[in-house]
């Protein structure tokens, strides 16, 4: 907390603007069997996964991994059991700027 009442009640508003835009497009989660095929990409073919709003997609490996979901961003990727917290790198690290843009 800083001692500027009205800036911290911006930053307050932009994180709870966030996290509502956050809970909204997790809503838009589908799950896909072929992630490939839905996206057009032969590395991606055969892969199941859950898409969301911005074409963006994390992968489901059960079976094929001791961590069932995979996400990969440009060259950083994560492998995670839990995949609400995936989803919240893949939001706030990569979807939120593009859906801006």
């Amino acid at each position: 907390m800083n001692d500027d009442p009205i800036r911290d009640a911006n930053e307050r508003e932009e994180f709870a603007t966030a996290e509502g835009d956050f809970t909204e497009w997790v809503a838009t989660r589908k799950p896909c069997a072929d992630l490939g095929a839905h996206l057009q990409d032969e590395l991606l073919m055969g892969v199941p996964g859950f898409l969301y709003e911005g074409e963006c997609y994390i992968k489901d490996m059960e079976g094929l991994s001791p961590e069932r979901y995979h996400l990969l961003i440009e060259r950083q990727e994560w492998w995670s059991n839990d995949l609400p917290a995936l989803e919240r790198i893949l939001y706030f690290e990569w979807a939120r700027s593009e859906l801006l843009n």
